[in-house]
C-alpha cells in the first residue's frame, strides 16, 4: 500500500540523492512542490511531490537543464 506522506530522507533515498539536495530543490521549486509540515516542522512529501522531484531530477541530472530551464519545462508540461 502506498503511503500518504514520505519523509525527506525517504524521498532522498527514492531519488538516490542527498537530503540537502531534496531540500534545496523543494525550496527552489516551491511553486510546484508543497510539502506539508509536521508539528516539529519536518517536511512531509506526497506521491505527487515525489513525481515532480523525479521530473526535476531527470531534467537537471540527465538532460543537463538549469534549475530555471527545468522550472520552465515543468510549468509548460503542467499547462
Amino acid at each position: 500500500m502506498e503511503k500518504l506522506f514520505y519523509s525527506i530522507s525517504e524521498v532522498a533515498q527514492i531519488l538516490g540523492e542527498s537530503v540537502s539536495l531534496v531540500r534545496f530543490w523543494s525550496n527552489s521549486f516551491s511553486k510546484f512542490i508543497k510539502p506539508k509540515r509536521t508539528a516539529k516542522g519536518n517536511r512531509q512529501y506526497t506521491a505527487d511531490d515525489i513525481e515532480v522531484l523525479k521530473q526535476i531530477h531527470y531534467l537537471v541530472k540527465d538532460k543537463g537543464l538549469t534549475l530555471e530551464g527545468a522550472a520552465r519545462r515543468i510549468a509548460a508540461d503542467g499547462a
